[in-house]
């Protein structure tokens, strides 16, 4: 009887614990929640927080379930690694010792170009209209980069994630800071940024006269950075200081011209910005809404969301290649992809997909690779992780098949090896409810208006179910003009992919060749004897089955909502949509070795993998903002 009692105590104790950090979690997230209100009224010109019927209690709400959110997720992912990463970083610091001067010093050089960038008014009173910031600006920070890994190359060897850091975010940054001001120098940037600025205020949107600007697809036209081409198709800016100077000019102009609001979670047009899809913009909205709380210009606004969005890409592929214990420089290659990069740097939701998807394959491998056994955190890192990243292009669910044949020494019991399986399951039928309701509910009457004017998806799918050989042809048709050789000489490509920063085919065809090279020798050299724990067939044939299902809906989706109804092609489908498999390929499938190429000059091959992709950066940069004007 004394030990029942004792066990229910204890439990009655537990339960009182629990309880009362329910209560503070939920306080403190009230309260963050207010101040996140009391931000976003400061920030927005047309509202004060001073004004109570400005305070919107729905917004609050929205606040406080956002925080629980991301609480709760943080609490079920954490484990030993990601607590004492804070004390490591501050003991890697710590070590640099004599060499921190150095590195102060080099910051400094590096940082006083990006105040020219952040300040660009100011600078054109020091220096002249016809002062181009962009080449010294990169000479600075390559270097800049150059000197971090050179000073600290020894520990970026054993430990590749900090070298990755490094050139992520020293050349990250400096595409943001050379971006031309527009927003379409990457695919469909203005309805991203249109997006992105309602997400930040989550009700009643405010757009400056820059704003709306920046949500036009011919602001190009408007800023007189129109060098060739059709804006309806191909085209080339200007990016020569003056022309790039007048345009800064006139978005400041447009900046200070007035303000429009929208009524409730509508985007700049009228169109509600609610989707799944918009879990893409968390990092960008950020990034506005921090810039307005800082009474920063459109320049500023623009620039500090696209380093937002470059630090969120950054860091989770940081914290994926920490995940591995062999296969590093794969993961690093992947992320430093000049595509997705040049994505992260502007107005996209991709690099959220392709970071967070890159993630949860990283993880899953290095749970194999450890040999240990999947605990609770790793399945709501993984499954977490790819849901959120999936949700911008659910139609990629079928990656997840490759969860299926994780081997079962790897589960501790066969019951969690079942609720393994079925978390796969659910986040399937997640993903597919969130494309296929509003499908059915808004009747599949629309399709996408650019696709042109015979564009419908209810018309497509009937055709599709009327002729399924004959699209299965068509199908199959486009997948081998797709992946043609052709379309890499042509410059089309998900790795070097630039869709109007560089109309030269053959240097982004030499990049692209460069790039698959990188990653072959990384495939070869970077792997070892753990490898084996998900090498078998069964793994091969989940990775092929699931990749070609994934691209074949990627490709019925743009079918059903882009292409006019029973054209013999398929169109909208750009190369960029590949990159949530490349994990899965790369990483997953690529993997035949039973050892390291070369087991005793790994961390050689680490220092020359990370001055070639430095090479490649270099260049990349060279080639977009100083061979093109």
């Amino acid at each position: 009887m004394q030990a029942v009692k004792e066990v229910r105590a204890r439990e009655g104790c537990g339960l009182k614990r629990i309880a009362r950090r329910l209560v503070l979690v939920a306080t403190v997230c009230a309260l963050l929640a207010i101040i996140l209100e009391f931000g976003t009224l400061v920030g927005a010109p047309l509202l004060t927080p001073l004004n109570l019927d400005h305070w919107r209690l729905k917004r609050i709400a929205i606040f406080f379930c956002f925080l629980v959110a991301v609480y709760a997720f943080w609490s079920v992912t954490k484990d030993r690694q990601m607590e004492g990463l804070s004390v490591k970083v501050c003991s890697w610091w710590l070590e640099a010792g004599a060499s921190a001067r150095v590195v102060s010093i080099v910051g400094v050089v590096a940082a006083l170009p990006v105040l020219l960038v952040l300040f660009p008014t100011a600078a054109s009173r020091v220096v002249g209209d016809g002062y181009d910031f962009r080449v010294p600006l990169i000479a600075a920070v390559a270097v800049f980069a150059a000197a971090l890994l050179l000073l600290y190359r020894e520990k970026i060897a054993r430990q590749l994630e900090w070298g990755f850091l490094i050139i992520s975010l020293s050349f990250g940054t400096l595409m943001c800071a050379c971006m031309p001001v527009i927003a379409e120098v990457t695919w469909d940037g203005q309805i991203h940024f249109n997006s992105a600025n309602a997400v930040s205020y989550v009700l009643d949107a405010e757009y400056s006269g820059a704003d709306v600007l920046m949500t036009r697809f011919d602001a190009v036209l408007i800023l007189d950075l129109l060098e060739s081409g059709d804006v309806a198709a191909i085209w080339n800016p200007k990016q020569d200081a003056e022309s790039v100077a007048a345009a800064n000019e006139v978005m400041l102009v447009f900046d200070d011209s007035g303000f429009e609001s929208v009524v409730g979670a509508r985007r700049y047009g009228d169109t509600t910005w609610v989707s799944a899809a918009s879990v893409g913009y968390l990092p960008l909205a950020v990034g506005l809404w921090t810039g307005r709380l800082l009474h920063l210009d459109c320049l500023g606004r623009f620039f500090l969301a696209r380093t937002f969005s470059i630090v969120f890409h950054s860091l989770v592929f940081f914290f994926a290649i920490r995940r591995l214990r062999s296969g590093k420089t794969i993961v690093a290659a992947l992320g430093l992809l000049p595509t997705p990069m040049l994505t992260a740097a502007n107005f996209s939701y991709d690099p959220w997909c392709y970071a967070l998807i890159t993630y949860a394959f990283a993880r899953y491998v290095g749970v194999l690779q450890s040999g240990s056994v999947f605990r609770r955190c790793d399945a709501w890192a993984i499954y977490g992780c790819f849901f959120l990243g999936a949700l911008v292009k659910a139609v990629v669910f079928p990656l997840l098949l490759i969860m299926f044949v994780a081997p079962r020494r790897s589960f501790s019991s066969r019951k969690s090896e079942v609720r393994f399986r079925m978390a796969a399951i659910m986040v399937v039928l997640a993903l597919l409810s969130s494309f296929a309701v509003p499908f059915i509910a808004s009747g599949a009457a629309g399709g996408d208006v650019r696709g042109g004017a015979n564009v419908s998806s209810a018309g497509q799918v009937a055709f599709i179910l009327a002729n399924p050989l004959s699209f299965l042809g068509i199908l199959g048709e486009f997948c081998i003009g797709f992946f043609s050789p052709l379309n890499v000489v042509k410059g089309n490509n998900a790795f070097s992919g630039f869709p109007y920063l560089v109309m030269d085919p053959s240097r982004v065809a030499c990049t692209a060749v460069v790039e698959w090279l990188v990653l072959v020798c990384a495939v070869l050299v970077d792997r070892d004897e753990r490898d084996k724990a998900y090498r078998g067939p069964a793994t091969k044939v989940a990775c092929v089955v699931g990749a070609c299902c994934a691209f074949a809906l990627v490709a019925t989706a743009l079918y059903v909502s882009f292409t006019p109804v029973g054209y013999p092609g398929i169109g909208g489908v750009q190369p960029r949509y590949v990159l949530p498999f490349l994990a899965a390929v790369f990483l997953v499938f690529a993997n035949f070795r039973n050892g390291p190429l070369l087991p005793e000059g790994r961390h050689v091959y680490a220092k020359a993998f990370l001055g070639v992709e430095w090479a490649i950066m270099a260049f990349v940069m060279i080639m977009m903002f100083v061979m093109s004007f």
